[in-house]
């Protein structure tokens, strides 16, 4: 079976919802409303950080938030 990388949101605004990425891909999580996965809690910044998936691999990037990741 080929590896995937699954995102399985725990707790916030976006409780419940699952994400899958089978393939190699770089997202922008944020609260920007053209960052990939949007949050919209307070705690979360406008571009907070990058997220390079390579299955079975991901790296994440801090984009230096005040808020942390």
């Amino acid at each position: 079976m080929p590896a995937k990388i699954i995102f399985n949101i725990t707790k916030g605004s976006l409780k419940g919802k699952i994400f899958e990425y089978p393939q190699k891909e770089s997202l922008i999580l944020g609260r920007s409303d053209d960052c990939h996965i949007v949050f919209t809690e307070n705690t979360v910044s406008r571009y907070h950080c990058l997220v390079d998936i390579a299955p079975p691999i991901i790296a994440i990037r801090d984009f230096g938030s005040l808020n942390a990741t």
